[in-house]
């Protein structure tokens, strides 16, 4: 399949999607940060389709083209991770034994260029999911609770390295919003002042007001909330919030499937402090591999060539990828 479509996956929730390549190759799920969208991944969506993959991407509820009604009021990283859940499901990608959820159903239908309904049933197929900023916190939930439908997790640069007076200071932003609908531009504002444009990191003069735009576009309310959320889901500390999501997996939790099952992990990140927050969270060297990218939050973005790069050699290392005939294939 090569295209877009709506997935409706109901309460007054429309999710846009996009898929390209083969649908027996390995699915590689895109998720993109906070108050951005699949548009993101530009850079990286034709490297891994010469790799052979299948490229899916997403825009959360309420972020790019995806859109929500008036009644829907959550946009937590749990919500976002079940939506992404469900629409792999639409998609028939159903992990290597149980099926999307305890009762192996897939709901909702699908409309635009996108066609089938999910089903409980295993078809073997796990998938990559690739997370960028908040991206990562949904990736690190679909890992733990469906980890029969992971093969393995990219995070870039995660927003689990925030700390909290950083994230305190962004929320008391938008409670004193006067007016309120000024939210979306606050909300770049605040990349801007931390930073996240800098020409230091060899930022291009197109990244902000490619990310404003997308970003002013947005309802106020969805920008607060899924902020707040996030902010909420993390506590005190992102590291800690991590470890108990792993030990919420561990101790059987709402995943299905094995519970002990070892997912690999590829972490780039910008700064050394971040590295010593995955230190925090744990590191497991056979399956982990932790890399600095020091050009800033969009590294991936900034540095493509680089990033493509560290990704190719952790697939190809996980025998995720094979040469056959001088052309490269996704390995299921």
């Amino acid at each position: 399949m090569k295209g877009g479509g709506y997935f409706h996956a109901g309460n007054g929730v429309s999710l846009y999607y996009s898929s390209e390549g083969p649908d027996d190759a390995i699915p590689v799920l895109l998720l993109h940060g906070w108050t951005c969208d699949q548009n993101d991944w530009a850079f990286h969506i034709p490297f891994l389709l010469s790799l052979g993959f299948r490229v899916i991407g997403m825009d959360y509820r309420g972020h790019g083209h995806s859109s929500v009604s008036d009644n829907v009021t959550k946009f937590d990283p749990m919500t976002l991770a079940e939506d992404a859940v469900v629409l792999l499901a639409h998609l028939g990608i159903h992990g290597s034994s149980n099926g999307v959820d305890n009762n192996g159903n897939g709901n909702g239908n699908g409309n635009g260029n996108g066609n089938g309904n999910g089903n409980g049933n295993s078809n073997g197929q796990e998938a990559i999911v690739m997370g960028h900023s908040l991206g990562c916190l949904v990736a690190h939930l679909i890992a733990a609770r469906h980890p029969t439908l992971v093969r393995g997790i990219v995070l870039v640069d995660s927003a689990y390295t925030l700390t909290p007076p950083v994230m305190d200071n962004v929320t008391q932003m938008f409670d004193e919003a006067d007016p309120p609908s000024q939210a979306a531009v606050l909300a770049t504002g605040f990349f801007g002042a931390t930073g996240m444009y800098s020409p230091d990191h060899g930022t291009p003069a197109w990244l902000a007001p490619w990310h404003q735009r997308r970003t002013w576009a947005m309802q106020p309310r969805v920008v607060v909330e899924t902020w707040k959320q996030m902010q909420a889901q993390l506590g005190e500390s992102g590291a800690a919030y991590v470890k108990q999501v792993r030990r919420e997996k561990a101790s059987g939790g709402r995943g299905e499937g094995d519970d002990n099952k070892k997912i690999p992990r590829l972490v780039t990140v910008a700064l050394e402090s971040s590295v010593e927050i995955e230190r925090e969270v744990g590191i497991d060297e056979k399956v982990d591999r932790v890399e600095m990218i020091p050009a800033g939050h969009y590294h991936h973005i900034i540095k493509p060539d680089l990033f493509n790069g560290v990704l190719k050699e952790w697939l190809v290392a996980r025998q995720w990828v094979r040469q056959t005939n001088g052309a490269k294939t996704a390995e299921l």
